[in-house]
């Protein structure tokens, strides 16, 4: 059986202001799932998963595998309800050794949470 986390719709528009997703986690996710019975809220790590999602479609799309290195600046800043609309913006910035994805997911135009996530290229034989 297969769980509907969420439904990620990528946009790959490159400009200045990097890559767009749309998204919305139904409430029958399991998200929702005991956070919180009577108020139901998207745990913060579902967005950072979200976000995690985006950059893997993102580099999938050139034949590169990633893994997630770290977490930098995350701040939760709106919450998140069941079946809310929301846009993911992520912005790539390549670096020496890794790649930093600076994402943002606004809710009504506003930032639920923003962050950065640091990965690295996975060898063939990893």
């Amino acid at each position: 059986m297969v769980l509907q986390w969420h439904a990620l719709e990528c946009g790959y528009a490159h400009n200045s202001e990097g890559m767009k997703a749309f998204a919305t986690v139904p409430s029958g996710s399991p998200w929702f799932d005991g956070h919180f019975p009577d108020e139901p809220l998207l745990p913060g790590i579902a967005m950072i998963g979200m976000a995690f999602d985006f950059a893997q479609q993102i580099e999938a799309r050139n034949g590169t595998q990633i893994r997630l290195n770290a977490l930098k600046r995350i701040r939760f800043k709106k919450p998140v309800r069941p079946n809310e609309p929301i846009t993911m913006l992520l912005k790539r910035e390549q670096r020496e050794v890794d790649i930093a994805y600076n994402f943002t997911v606004l809710l009504h135009g506003e930032a639920a949470c923003i962050g950065s996530l640091t990965v690295e290229r996975v060898a063939e034989h990893d």
